[in-house]
């Protein structure tokens, strides 16, 4: 099973802002992942962000991280925000 498939299912999609980045909000508690900035997993009510290349973060540290960089944390994919 593909990962959009998953996060489809998981996540309630909130509107998007451009077409680098999707937000979404989190209906149940994501075993296995967790922001690649803070550390912390992904839980029920959270806001997440998917940026282009896949890699998911909560949107407030993603948010902190874009005041430094305009590109994805894991990868230095460069996004337009």
């Amino acid at each position: 099973m593909c990962f959009t498939t998953i996060i489809s299912k998981i996540f309630s999609k909130t509107i998007p802002k451009n077409k680098d980045i999707d937000e979404y909000i989190v209906e149940k508690k994501l075993i296995g992942y967790e922001c690649l900035i803070c550390l912390d997993e992904f839980n029920q009510g959270q806001q997440l962000t998917v940026i282009k290349c896949g890699h998911l973060y909560h949107t407030p540290c993603l948010n902190s991280w874009f005041l430094k960089k305009k590109t994805c944390p894991l990868c230095d994919e460069q996004l337009t925000i």
